[in-house]
């Protein structure tokens, strides 16, 4: 029996947008897409809601990628911009210290076990991303690295952060 979505996750996690045409035989760009996932040939995703498959790939970055039912490039500008998405409940475990965005919003923020926060959005960013908090309203910025984030306790919603992300001096414990 599979393992029901958690209750915080979409319905749908986003992997991109149909792009621009490449070639004739109705090829795409995938605009915006995601690094967590293939886009190799005979996987299945949603175009528009749609399911379909892919029946072939080109290259790395961005991703071209061919579609079953897609014969040429009027059929691809048809679809210009249409989301593809995959049902959450096909989403790969993501590897160890890797977590999906929709998975980190929401969870509440502790620093030595006082609330800080919640995690309001995080910003993908090329160094590391950046979880941007609502904190007893204001807004706090912390990078996403285990220096500044020891603790991700995903299935308990929960972060724990350092003391120095406060600008706090750390307990000493007396």
């Amino acid at each position: 029996m599979p393992d029901e979505p958690a209750p915080w996750r979409p319905e749908r996690a986003r992997l991109g947008v149909v792009g621009k045409a490449h070639g004739l035989d109705g090829s795409f760009r995938v605009e915006g897409a995601v690094d967590w996932f293939a886009y190799d040939r005979g996987q299945r995703l949603l175009v528009a809601g749609e399911e379909r498959r892919i029946a072939g790939r080109r290259s790395e970055l961005p991703p071209v990628i061919r579609l079953e039912g897609l014969a040429d490039r009027d059929a691809v500008e048809t679809l210009r911009g249409a989301t593809l998405e995959l049902p959450v409940e096909r989403l790969p475990q993501p590897s160890e210290d890797t977590f999906f965005v929709f998975d980190l919003v929401g969870c509440a923020v502790s620093c030595e076990s006082r609330p800080v926060g919640v995690v309001r959005e995080v910003w993908e960013r090329p160094a590391n991303d950046v979880l941007v908090l609502d904190a007893d309203g204001r807004e706090l910025l912390v990078p996403f690295v285990r220096d500044a984030v020891p603790e991700v306790d995903i299935e308990g919603r929960r972060l724990e952060v350092a003391p120095w992300v406060l600008d706090e001096p750390a307990s000493t414990g007396e």
